[in-house]
């Protein structure tokens, strides 16, 4: 097959994803593929750009990061032939659980001109569906809304005959009766023939006669359980076979589900599944984790834990069983969850992409684990952080060297995170931190260059710091109105009174305004009761004053007064 052919291929693959992509619901899961991730969201757009093809395409913010992602798609299989056209172009991308939030997409007009596309696709692709749907009874009666709802679970469903002839006895059934259902077509007829006429035979009184089903195949098939039900109550004394009995039970399962699915009260669906517990399964795994969600909202986490366990090891696709683990982190103890991974690693069969995903949800529980529990970074874990080249996992390496102590460490992680690609102040201002610890006041300037710290408002603090290290510098210079310059901007910048106040007393003594001076010593001997505040006071008061200060407040300004009369006397 030729590369022309190929990306035909890919596109056609594409657009009919695109065709099954439905107006999505706030606070709804969905399925939806991520191909990049950036500090930076003008770093996406430009791909964001290229991709009018799919569905849905945005940029939304996570946390400090942002990320480039497709579609809301209800059908996982859906998302998985989507993703199949991207992975020459995105080789990292995979199809993960994503929540519907318009107020996360960090580019709204990218999102509606994304959004309008993608409309306009799935009218085109419903456009053609109607055109080959006339060729199928069966398939034209099935576009009604209940076969909508009920749209994930069976497109989850194994497309080879022997996996689909155990999984639903009604379809075999009625492919079975096909002949039957098949408006009958008139033919020739054969000339009588001569031939002993058979015994009679005595039908008992109790005989009923066969009814034609297919009538009451076509109003199931037409969502009209109404008027199936009319029907049968018509004839009570016959009963249907046993795949009709089997569809018209699905059927009526089917809207009940989405009729309790669209209640806010989940009090509905939970006394539904009480009664179909089929109903949440692995088949429809969005019922599954909404019930498990309210388990463990009402305080009842074992009974939540009973719907996931059964899920591992062979709930298929694997991707359904990943994105299981990463919701389970948020219902399960951590012993729960690690018991679920240990089953996965153990028995799961996963995809290429699946593999991926587990293998990353181990590594951040890994990394997660380690960052609670202030222990010393193990080394094949570093190692980890340095083969992903993950920016997260760097910096929190580096803050765990800088609380340490180890500066040098903490900068090579916090200058990894910023070579791996983060774009935050995070990583700048651990460096900022490890300069300013070090002494080294230029490199910190530099780093406030940086347009990523500057913005940060921690930023505030290491400015302040700089401008009251200057005030110290220009007091012992004796520049004492530049020290007082400097300290105003320290304070500025949230330097608090506390810290600056002994320089600013100094200062006033410095520039001869001694009753500022003495008032300024006052306040901070009557606060500390130290040493060095009573040395001020006692400098900048006249000696009577001094003397009914250390009478009035004792301590160590009394011991300074009598030390200084002692001089005096002397000197005379």
């Amino acid at each position: 097959m030729n590369a022309g052919m190929r990306i035909t291929l890919a596109l056609l693959a594409l657009s009919a994803a695109a065709s099954h992509a439905e107006t999505p619901q706030q606070g709804r899961d969905y399925y939806a593929i991520q191909l990049l991730s950036s500090p930076r969201p003008e770093a996406l757009q430009a791909a964001q750009a290229t991709l009018g093809h799919l569905p849905h395409v945005r940029v939304e913010r996570r946390g400090e990061f942002y990320v480039l992602r497709a579609g809301f798609w209800s059908d996982p299989a859906d998302a998985g032939r989507a993703l199949a056209g991207l992975r020459s172009r995105y080789p990292q991308a995979f199809v993960r659980i994503a929540v519907y939030r318009p107020d996360a997409v960090a580019s709204a007009q990218s999102q509606s001109r994304s959004q309008s596309q993608s409309q306009s696709q799935s009218q085109s692709q419903s456009q053609s569906q109607s055109q080959s749907q006339s060729q199928s009874q069966s398939q034209s009666q099935s576009g009604s809304s209940m076969a909508q709802a009920n749209v994930l679970r069976q497109r989850q469903a194994p497309q080879d005959a022997g996996v689909r002839q155990r999984g639903n006895a009604a379809e075999i059934a009625y492919a079975e009766q096909a002949a039957l259902r098949k408006p009958l077509q008139p033919g020739p007829v054969a000339p009588p023939v001569a031939t002993t006429p058979p015994a009679a035979v005595k039908v008992p009184r109790t005989a009923v006669a066969p009814v034609d089903e297919r009538p009451l195949w076509a109003l199931l098939h037409a969502g009209r359980l109404a008027e199936y039900d009319a029907r049968l109550r018509r004839t009570p004394d016959w009963q249907p076979t046993p795949a009709l009995r089997d569809e018209r039970q699905r059927r009526g399962d089917e809207l009940a589900l989405q009729a309790a699915l669209n209640d806010p009260d989940t009090a509905r669906l939970l006394a539904l599944v009480a009664t179909r517990p089929s109903l949440a399964g692995c088949g429809r795994i969005d019922v599954l984790w909404r019930i498990a969600d309210t388990y463990a909202a009402q305080g009842e986490p074992e009974r939540a834990w009973a719907l996931y366990r059964p899920l591992f090891p062979s709930c298929q696709p694997a991707h359904v069983r990943i994105t299981s683990l990463q919701k389970a982190e948020t219902l399960f103890t951590p012993a729960q969850v690690e018991t679920l991974v240990g089953i996965e690693a153990r028995d799961g069969r996963r995809d290429a992409d699946s593999e991926q995903a587990f293998r990353t949800l181990r590594y951040q529980r890994q990394l997660a684990a380690w960052a609670d529990s202030g222990q010393p970074l193990p080394a094949p874990l570093a190692d980890a952080i340095r083969q992903r080249a993950d920016a997260n996992g760097a910096v929190l390496a580096g803050w765990a060297a800088f609380n340490a102590g180890d500066d040098a460490v903490a900068q090579d992680w916090f200058g990894l995170a910023i070579d791996s690609g983060d774009a935050r102040g995070e990583p700048r201002y651990g460096l900022a931190l490890v300069a300013q610890r070090q002494g080294r006041s230029d490199a910190v300037e530099a780093l406030l260059a940086d347009p990523a710290l500057a913005a940060d408002p921690r930023s505030d603090g290491l400015r302040g710091q700089l401008a009251f290290e200057r005030a110290g510098v220009a007091n012992a210079e004796r520049r004492f109105t530049d020290s007082q310059t400097e300290l105003a901007r320290a304070r500025a910048f949230g330097i608090p009174d506390e810290q600056s106040a002994t320089l600013a007393a100094w200062n006033l003594y410095g520039l001869g305004d001694l009753a500022g001076a003495a008032a300024a010593f006052e306040t901070l001997y009557r606060r500390d009761r130290d040493a060095a505040s009573a040395e001020g006071l006692a400098l900048s008061l006249p000696p009577g004053e001094l003397r009914a200060r250390a009478r009035e407040l004792g301590g160590p300004l009394r011991e300074i007064d009598g030390t200084m009369a002692t001089r005096r006397v002397q000197g005379r």
